[in-house]
């Protein structure tokens, strides 16, 4: 009853059961094996791992419970561990589909791509029709550049079931690399429908422009969306969209604002959680290259579309003295919480080590992690100063 509990999303009582179950046999490894489900339906991960463990315990050939400590463990980020578990499970069982995806899924996290796709490959000759198999499998093709076979593999993906979000977004993001805007955008509006996405739709009364009505003597609100950097980028497209004869309110992150305040195209510049005013029409700003049908010939390209002001460059030039030679700005890290920070983030001795030391380098990181700082002390030719970069103002300063 407990599996039928579960199935119906009644956690709690579906866990019930499961204890009853262990009352009356406490080395049930069937029992322990389920209620460890329950317990990741219910994000107590710890309590899980400990189920699964006493699961093999009694039962040391039980390849499924071996399979779901994987799971566990590689959603804690132990991918090594979770290795280990998804081969004894494929050991035991190498003809269960999900066991072969899921070691896969594994593989491609520590970029094993080429032993991802065998595993991909093998889970898809059991099951041809395994859609998260196809759309991972697409994912590895793409980190190979295999790029024409991954399409098709997101295509395989979404004709077998055509409501699957990620391939419509991963397909998305492909068609955007290989300069196929006319697909691609249309395709990125799929980002509304991620569980992952940092920014949700907003919800306003008034409509959603994507470039179909006239915006001719209308107000509209074009709003931020992602990360800081997604604003900076998507916000060239103001000054379009006032070509258009309408009013353009622009609402951005608040360490943006100053940066901002003399955009061009803006007629009100509004910073996140303000109240709004009037307006008829919306549109995120990612989405505007859809609605203007940019390609590769059209993307806005005015050059300084941002600027610091006077006070800003005087204070900076002071600070960082006479030039001698090339300045370079450089920034090594992102944000330590980004789920890829392992892709977007490198140590300052690989950042500096292939710069020549003829150039005066300035440091615009804020933030210095532990493994960098002896690196940073040691850098004589870089110059720092953390925290009094307190803003994206002052930060496109230095870069002048």
């Amino acid at each position: 009853r407990s599996k039928v509990l579960r199935e119906l999303h009644h956690y709690d009582a579906a866990l019930a059961d499961c204890d009853r179950a262990l009352s009356l046999n406490h080395n049930c490894a069937n029992a322990l094996n389920n209620r460890g489900i329950i317990l990741v339906k219910l994000q107590r991960f710890d309590e899980a791992l400990a189920d699964y463990s006493r699961a093999i315990s009694v039962s040391p050939n039980y390849a499924d419970a071996f399979n779901n400590r994987g799971i566990v463990l590689q959603t804690q980020n132990q991918i090594n561990k979770a290795l280990i578990n998804y081969n004894t499970a494929i050991k035991l069982n190498p003809n269960q589909a999900k066991f072969l995806y899921n070691r896969g899924i594994a593989l491609n996290k520590l970029s094993r791509f080429n032993e991802a796709l065998a595993d991909y490959d093998k889970a898809l000759t059991i099951d041809p029709d395994y859609t998260d198999a196809l759309y991972n499998r697409g994912n590895a093709k793409q980190k190979l550049r295999k790029f024409d076979e991954s399409l098709a593999d997101y295509n395989k993906a979404i004709a077998t079931k055509p409501g699957h979000v990620d391939a419509h977004w991963n397909k998305s993001l492909q068609l955007l690399l290989l300069g196929d805007f006319e697909s691609g955008w249309p395709l990125y509006e799929w980002r509304w429908k991620r569980k992952q996405l940092t920014s949700p739709a907003r919800n306003f009364k008034q409509p959603l422009w994507l470039g179909n009505e006239n915006l001719n003597g209308k107000c509209i609100l074009l709003h931020w969306e992602q990360g800081l950097g997604d604003t900076i980028q998507f916000s060239r497209y103001a000054k379009e969209i006032s070509k258009l004869g309408c009013k353009v309110i622009l609402e951005v992150q608040k360490p943006l604002i100053t940066l901002m305040e003399e955009i061009h195209g803006v007629d009100m510049l509004i910073e996140e959680g303000s109240e709004l005013p009037q307006f008829d029409f919306h549109c995120p700003l990612m989405s505007l290259p859809l609605a203007l049908k940019t390609t590769l010939k059209n993307i806005p390209n005015e050059i300084a579309y941002l600027k610091s002001n006077k006070e800003k460059l005087e204070e900076w030039s002071t600070r960082l003295g006479k030039k001698i030679v090339p300045r370079v700005g450089i920034v090594w890290n992102g944000n330590s919480a980004h789920k890829n920070d392992a892709n977007r983030s490198i140590s300052l001795q690989k950042m500096i080590e292939g710069i020549p030391k003829t150039y005066d380098l300035i440091s615009l990181q804020t933030e210095v992690r532990k493994n960098d700082i002896l690196t940073l002390r040691q850098a004589t030719h870089m110059q720092h100063f953390g925290k009094k970069i307190d803003n994206y103002l002052r930060y496109y300063a230095v870069l002048l």
